[in-house]
């Protein structure tokens, strides 16, 4: 993790459903006349416009955290540098004070109260 608190893992489930979505359009955009021919056109132009929809709502990041480290020289040394993804291509640094910072949640076991 080279230095990093946490890393967020590149396929996370989130992405894999996605990625199944974009698989789904992908054959049945491959075997169109023979789904045609079963289900009608409007139902098969509809499951693939909605495996469509699904796969990028499913892929696209939206206000995740990608990385947690800390801040090593500079002015802002020992403090928490907080990457935050906010679109596909797009992420936001945020710098915090390990003060001001609190779980929500524990990775591990439930200690949160002890």
């Amino acid at each position: 993790m080279k230095g990093k608190i946490y890393k967020r893992k590149f396929l996370d489930p989130n992405r894999l459903h996605g990625l199944g979505y974009f698989s789904a359009f992908g054959l049945g955009y491959w075997y169109h006349s023979a789904l045609v021919m079963q289900f009608g056109s409007s139902l098969t132009t509809l499951g693939l416009t909605a495996a469509a929809v699904m796969g990028m709502r499913n892929l696209a990041p939206t206000s995740s955290v990608n990385t947690i480290q800390f801040v090593k020289g500079g002015e802002n040394e020992g403090k928490l540098l907080i990457n935050i993804s906010t679109g596909l291509f797009a992420s936001q640094n945020i710098i915090a004070e390990v003060k001001n910072i609190h779980g929500m949640c524990s990775l591990s076991n439930d200690d949160i109260g002890e």
